[in-house]
C-alpha cells in the first residue's frame, strides 16, 4: 500500500535530498538495483533523540566529502522513481519487472501438490 512515508521517499528523490529513514520496518524499493547503504540513512525509529541530531550534525559539519558522494549517489538513483525518464535502463519500469521476477524465481514450482484426494 502507500503511506505518507511512502511518498516521502519518493519526494526526497525528486528533492534531491538524502533520505533518512525512520521507519524499522519499511522495506525499501529495488533493494538489488539500489545501493541504500550509500545513499541514505536508517535509523531506529525509537530513537529519535539527541545522539541521531548529533549524528546528523556531525555528518553535515565534518564529514561533507560523504554528504556529496550520498547526494551524487542519491541523483544517480533518482531515475528509479521517474516515470518519465527517458533511460530505459534505470526506471520504475525495469524495477518493478526486475522485482517480479526475483519474486518469481524464489515461489515454488508448483503452488498445489500435484495429487490431491488420494
Amino acid at each position: 500500500g502507500t503511506s505518507s512515508w511512502t511518498n516521502h521517499l519518493y519526494e526526497s528523490f525528486f528533492a534531491g535530498c538524502i533520505p533518512f529513514i525512520l521507519s524499522d520496518r519499511f522495506v525499501l524499493p529495488f533493494q538489488d538495483l539500489i545501493d541504500w547503504r550509500r545513499l541514505s540513512v536508517k535509523w531506529p525509529q525509537d530513537q529519535v533523540d539527541g545522539a541521531m541530531f548529533a549524528y546528523i550534525w556531525d555528518l553535515v559539519t565534518n564529514q561533507q566529502h560523504v554528504v556529496e558522494e550520498m547526494k551524487r549517489r542519491v541523483d544517480e538513483a533518482a531515475c528509479w522513481f521517474d516515470f518519465y525518464s527517458s533511460d530505459s535502463s534505470c526506471s520504475p519500469y525495469r524495477g518493478v519487472l526486475h522485482d517480479l521476477e526475483q519474486r518469481k524465481r524464489m515461489m515454488p514450482r508448483y503452488l498445489h501438490p500435484l495429487y490431491w484426494g488420494i
